[in-house]
């Protein structure tokens, strides 16, 4: 048990030093000015490397990162989204098909055919909204 010495010298967790991330010594912002077509030329060309904006410009100004970069999702969100509404309507099929076996029914071979076809066009089009190639 602790003596109230003991208690009175600790330092309440407001007051004890910070650890993880809240320990980096990074805490300057530097802040340009550009116009829209500088902008967005280095927009894209940190988005042709796979950078965020910040880590673009810490490669270019200091030329030596000290951090880990930051990579930009390579994900096609339009595509995604429509590979999410494929795998839903994929996903009604194969329940009517499990419901129809514990009725006790033979679902149709082509309905199970068809709902696979459509499951593997799904997966191309995450794998295609992902960078990867099929």
């Amino acid at each position: 048990m602790k003596t109230d010495a003991t208690t009175a010298n600790e330092k309440p967790l407001s007051h004890r030093p910070r650890t993880g991330t809240e320990t980096r010594k990074r805490s300057r912002v530097v802040g340009i000015r550009m116009t829209d077509a500088e902008y967005e030329r280095t927009e894209a060309d940190a988005a042709k490397d796979g950078l965020t904006l910040a880590s673009y410009g810490r490669l270019k100004m200091v030329s030596e990162p000290q951090t880990r970069t930051r990579r930009r999702p390579r994900a096609d969100v339009a595509a995604l989204s429509k590979a999410c509404g494929e795998l839903n309507r994929i996903g009604g099929n194969i329940n009517q098909i499990a419901r129809a076996v514990n009725l006790g029914e033979q679902p149709c071979g082509a309905d199970i055919t068809q709902a696979m076809a459509e499951l593997h066009e799904a997966l191309r089009l995450v794998h295609a909204a992902m960078g990867f190639k099929s």
